[in-house]
């Protein structure tokens, strides 16, 4: 991204890196702690990539980082696996999980009063 942004005309003494994290969670932990320090108004757009954008945007609110997200363009082929996992990460957080299953339940419900009822 660095060389990205540079090409585009940003000077380097501008562009603040945050190298450390893992996953997107510590990503926005640190870049939040790189946010606050700074000062003056803070005004963050969080961009990623198209399909990780509410994920992402979650994140921010779970750690009060107020920003607007703009979702990049994917390739169509990767489309589908990244869906996947975006959508198995979200339902790995229990408020999910627990919707997630009622909902099954729910929409399986007639399936299983036929079978033991």
């Amino acid at each position: 991204m660095t060389q990205y942004l540079l090409k585009c005309g940003i000077p380097r003494d501008k562009i603040l890196l945050e190298d450390q994290s893992t996953t997107t969670l510590e990503n926005l932990q640190n870049s939040k702690k790189i946010i606050d320090a700074r000062p003056g108004r803070h005004y963050t757009a969080l961009v990623t990539s198209n399909y990780h954008v509410y994920r992402a945007l979650r994140y921010c609110r779970k750690i009060d980082l107020q920003c607007t997200g703009i979702g990049a363009h994917v390739a169509a082929y990767y489309w589908p696996s990244a869906l996947i996992r975006e959508f198995v990460a979200v339902h790995r957080e229990a408020k999910h999980a627990i919707l997630f299953v009622i909902g099954w339940l729910l929409f399986t419900w007639p399936v299983w009063a036929e079978i033991f009822g």
